[in-house]
């Protein structure tokens, strides 16, 4: 395997690493924010009972300003998935490459 070879395999193998570990900060801060999300629809419910109209309008602003959150969380996620694919194909052929 030559130094290239070796460097170019190190540099995958960090961007892994980076690459996984970002997806485990997405992933719990997903989680974070569909139990705000859980906690804010439950409030809603008790609000539809108490609030008037304009309250509700502002609750559900906020509901649908979380789902865009959630949203575009999970966009970014298949994006690091899909990334993390990549990377980790490109380190197979650089390990193949090495054998």
């Amino acid at each position: 395997m030559t130094e290239q070879q070796l460097q170019s395999a190190r540099q995958l193998s960090e961007l892994d690493t980076q690459l996984t570990a970002a997806q485990q900060q997405y992933q719990s801060l997903e989680n974070d924010l569909k139990r705000q999300f859980a906690g804010l629809e439950a409030k809603l419910v008790a609000a539809e009972e108490a609030a008037g109209p304009d309250e509700l309008a502002v609750i559900e602003i906020g509901l649908s300003e979380l789902r865009e959150d959630i949203r575009a969380i999970n966009n970014a996620r298949q994006l690091i998935n899909r990334d993390l694919l990549q990377l980790r194909e490109q380190l197979n052929r650089v390990q193949l490459q090495s054998n």
